[in-house]
């Protein structure tokens, strides 16, 4: 089974989705069938945070309303990520760009360490109110999975890294995905948004189900002898 994860660091339900997912796939008993990629999503790819706007500014401008109104708005992910067990200090927040975020993953090709440096990164923007935008901070993040500085100001030059994220845009928008959190199952199904781990839990399952009768259904191919052919019914 192969799950591909689409996602925004600026998204306040992709940290929330991203946890409660992988406290399922814990959960599932079948967990190293499972192969999860990570792939990188922009909300907003062309925002340079010149204005110093803090998140409910920013957020007010993007929907055309009020402050006090974007406020309100970030009451349900707010309330979303206590219940998940994360902490979102939004008065502390900096809206910034993640394109070179998005990058400082594409470094790492360790699925593991990926997913260590994606749940750093989220915590420095939402808890820690860092600006994953600055170099120098995500450089301190990468440092400690055995990336030295001037390694990462020369890997994030090549050509490749910044190629990795256009790929997954390109394929976010092939698989009309203009939301996020986005799963996308062995390419057949998308599930959207942050739901719940019992879901992701569910959904894991069920999946595997499937999966298991199709490989029934190739082992216990027809065949045919003359004019004769025979076709099993594959009982699920």
């Amino acid at each position: 089974m192969q799950i591909e994860i689409w996602f925004d660091f600026s998204c306040p339900f992709c940290y929330i989705g991203k946890t409660r997912f992988e406290k399922a796939l814990n959960k599932f008993k079948h967990k190293d069938q499972v192969k999860v990629i990570y792939r990188s999503y922009l909300l907003n790819p062309l925002f340079d945070n010149q204005d110093n706007l803090n998140i409910y500014e920013y957020l007010a401008l993007e929907k055309s309303t009020t402050v006090e109104e974007a406020k309100k708005l970030f009451e349900l992910p707010k309330k979303m990520a206590e219940q998940t067990g994360l902490i979102y200090n939004l008065d502390q927040m900096i809206p910034a760009n993640s394109r070179l975020a998005h990058m400082m993953v594409k470094l790492c090709e360790d699925f593991e360490i990926q997913s260590a440096l994606i749940k750093d990164i989220y915590a420095a923007h939402f808890t820690n109110g860092l600006d994953i935008s600055k170099l120098e901070v995500l450089t301190d993040l990468v440092s400690k999975y055995g990336f030295n500085s001037e390694e990462i100001e020369n890997l994030i030059e090549i050509k490749d890294i910044k190629n990795k994220v256009n790929h997954d845009l390109d394929l976010a928008s092939s698989f009309g995905i203009q939301a996020v959190p986005g799963f996308v199952i062995n390419r057949e199904y998308l599930v959207n948004g942050a739901q719940n781990e019992a879901y992701f839990l569910q959904m894991l399952e069920q999946v595997y189900r499937e999966e298991k009768v199709k490989d029934k259904v190739e082992k216990e191919a027809s065949y045919c002898v003359g004019d004769q052919c025979y076709n099993p019914k594959i009982k699920v």
